[in-house]
């Protein structure tokens, strides 16, 4: 069995992210994106989680548009899930990864699909709702750690 540690080693993040009450760990990749790491209780799966936007309108006809559009086959997303808490307006990216018998490079190839798949929504996603790039999706807290992805890491 992995844990979360193990697991941020073979992806080269650092372990500083780690907040040990919630068992999360959280980063701002690339000064763009807020991307969050879970490790299930069981440790069989990795969720990734990165919110995309905070929509001022969540009954927005448009949004829920570009949202399905994003969706559909996993077109727009990198293989998650996009979705929308109609509540607080949150848009989540979501994906759930086995990691038994996962090799660092297939992670890491996966985790950078993801987050770039999260930087490309946060801005469209942003035009849609007509807010500007940088407040497309503002944190509802600070990263425990900020993590630049070096130009050798993995890209989507």
């Amino acid at each position: 069995m992995n844990s979360l540690v193990q697991l941020l080693a073979m992806l080269g993040l650092p372990e500083d992210g780690v907040d040990t009450v919630s068992g999360e760990a959280s980063f701002r990749v690339d000064d763009q994106i807020d991307l969050t790491l879970v490790l299930t209780a069981d440790g069989r799966f990795l969720w990734l989680k990165a919110l995309t936007l905070l929509a001022a309108d969540p009954a927005n006809s448009a949004l829920h548009e570009r949202i399905a559009t994003a969706n559909y086959a996993g077109a727009l997303t990198g293989g998650g899930a996009l979705g929308l808490n109609p509540v607080n307006g949150e848009v989540l990216l979501f994906q759930e990864l086995p990691v038994a018998h996962c090799e660092a490079s297939d992670l890491q190839s996966v985790v950078a699909r993801f987050i770039d798949a999260a930087i490309r929504l946060k801005a469209d996603l942003g035009d849609v709702a007509g807010l500007a790039g940088d407040n497309a999706a503002a944190p509802s807290s600070a990263p425990a750690s900020y993590f630049q992805r070096p130009t050798d890491w993995l890209r989507g």
